[in-house]
């Protein structure tokens, strides 16, 4: 009897507890975004292009991320850590660019990038 409501009690904790601490600890990190789009010297868009992120976490360690934009120029990465780094863009016969970017826990991170 004393086992089964030790098992009721730890199971039941969880529902016990108050709402709004568990929403706020799981909307403190949530993962960011970041979104983009890469344009040519005459603002039209460059499909294809392959963008790059590289990005320091706060530990000081580093991670690389590549994808490539649709036929719009758009480019996306999900699930991001707070991190701070470089955004790099390139397409061959197009050209390249850069920029720095700031990735935040639970918000996007939007990024224009100028191939030339």
């Amino acid at each position: 009897m004393r086992t089964l409501l030790t098992l009721c009690l730890l199971f039941s904790a969880p529902l016990l507890m108050p709402s709004n601490t568990v929403v706020a600890a799981s909307a403190a990190h949530s993962p960011g975004m970041m979104v983009g789009r890469v344009v040519d010297a005459n603002g039209a868009p460059v499909a294809d292009a392959r963008v790059q992120i590289e990005m320091t976490l706060r530990s000081g360690r580093t991670y690389m991320l590549e994808t490539s934009t649709n036929r719009r120029g758009v480019f996306g990465f999900d699930r991001l850590p707070q991190s701070r780094g470089v955004v790099r863009a390139a397409k061959r016969g197009v050209g390249r660019d850069r920029e720095r970017a700031t990735v935040l826990w639970g918000k996007t991170t939007r990024v224009s990038l100028e191939l030339q």
